[in-house]
């Protein structure tokens, strides 16, 4: 399957590049995987608090509305991240748990079946 790195935005902090933010478009699936990054140095001071909000905006104002991330099992912060901005987790593979972010579907058991059809259909 080919990936396609996509909506590239660095993110600066104290006049330095500290982080980005990226979407990765994927041959086969609905959903665009959103993918970020921060400088360890930069962490824990909500540079990225501040950030996804408004990144998620772009993607939705360009059409983007089934996003996925995976985040490691004990990466609490992301997951944060991500339940704070309207994602919820709905698979796990291994040592990652999958996210899942489209538009007002609502995170039922009862509909997990019909987001992974959404996603991997």
């Amino acid at each position: 399957m080919a990936r396609k790195i996509t909506n590239y935005q660095p993110i600066y902090a104290f006049g330095d590049q500290c982080g980005y933010l990226q979407t990765i478009e994927t041959e086969g699936f609905k959903a665009v995987e959103v993918e970020y990054f921060l400088d360890e140095e930069y962490r824990g001071q909500g540079i990225m608090s501040s950030h996804f909000p408004s990144y998620l905006q772009l993607l939705k104002d360009r059409g983007f509305t089934r996003l996925i991330a995976h985040v490691k099992k004990g990466n609490y912060v992301s997951k944060k991240l991500l339940k704070k901005n309207k994602f919820f987790k709905f698979n796990e593979l291994d040592n990652v748990e999958i996210f899942l972010c489209v538009g007002a579907l609502k995170p039922t058991k009862a509909r997990i079946q019909e987001v992974k059809e959404m996603v991997y259909n």
